[in-house]
């Protein structure tokens, strides 16, 4: 037995119609008969008198009745301090996200797990990679969002979103043609990086290195957002995500599709392997609904 089918039954004496009550409980005719059948099937007592005008209450319906409206009532009432409860103990959750992350997820992205987790504070704080797995591991923080996290470490990981990556550079940088772009036309520009230890930054030093070329970069940044003020002024290029774009998009900024479409930004969700609270729960139920929200290899934009 279930609260649905008590409440369908409620609906059912209420109505004197499987077909009314059905609509209420919003199912079909024949899923609402199976259900009422299956309910006297395990009281052991018929609930229901058929006929062609309807259904009419047995005596042991009419006995069963307010018993049935008292467990439903108890158990919204339980629901509701439960929401009450919550709503008070708001718990609260920290999460770690490497430098630039930020700037990569969707605009409403942080909006959407509040309202998906109401009971819930969630507080954000930026670190290098390194530290947030750190923090992560030694339980100051309960997740991490972070691209290039290694994969010999023993954490849970939920692969939530990737985007194309394109190089964003003032024209006047540019002596190359943008049609038909390579890494040895790159390899001219001198790239803003946060830090020396983002793996991205790594990655494409790697790229660079298995084709025998050395990347030239500027490893001086912490701040994504002041290395695409710092593009958009002339002063080197950056790898871009496709999602921030418009963020450089200016008459006088090139946006160049980047020559080896395997190199995506790839974010990760990672949390240990433990046991977690309701409300943790919910945080990590979200991420993985949101998971893949774009995909590397998509089509990538078409830049003028």
């Amino acid at each position: 037995m279930n609260l649905h089918q008590l409440e369908w039954f409620c609906h059912a004496y209420d109505t004197r119609s499987f077909a009314k009550a059905a609509e209420r409980a919003f199912v079909s005719r024949q899923a609402f008969g199976k259900a009422i059948k299956s309910l006297e099937g395990e009281l052991g007592a018929a609930l229901f008198e058929r006929d062609a005008a309807g259904v009419e209450p047995t005596e042991f319906a009419q006995l069963l009745y307010p018993k049935a409206r008292t467990c439903i009532g108890d158990y919204r009432s339980m629901l509701q301090a439960r929401d009450d409860y919550l709503a008070n103990q708001r718990q609260h959750l920290r999460l770690a996200f490497a430098y630039g992350v930020a700037t990569a997820l969707p605009e409403d992205f942080l909006e959407r797990l509040e309202d998906a987790n109401p009971h819930a504070e969630h507080h954000v704080e930026k670190h290098s990679v390194a530290h947030c797995l750190e923090l992560l591991e030694g339980g100051e923080v309960d997740f991490v969002i972070c691209s290039g996290a290694p994969r010999d470490r023993n954490l849970l990981r939920i692969p939530l979103i990737g985007y194309p990556t394109y190089v964003a550079v003032a024209r006047d940088l540019v002596a190359f043609p943008l049609e038909g772009c390579t890494l040895e036309d790159l390899q001219s520009l001198t790239f803003l990086t946060l830090g020396d230890d983002l793996p991205e930054d790594r990655a494409l030093a790697a790229l660079f290195a298995s084709h025998g070329m050395t990347l030239r970069a500027n490893h001086q940044y912490k701040d994504y957002d002041v290395i695409l003020r710092e593009v958009k002024r002339g002063h080197g290029a950056s790898i871009v995500p496709e999602n921030c774009l418009d963020q450089v998009a200016e008459d006088h900024v090139a946006l160049i599709p980047f020559p080896d479409e395997s190199f995506s930004w790839q974010l990760d969700f990672l949390y240990l392997d433990r046991s977690y609270s309701d409300i943790e729960q919910r945080t990590i139920d979200f991420m993985r609904a949101h998971a893949q929200l774009a995909r590397p290899g998509a089509p990538r934009r078409s830049i003028p």
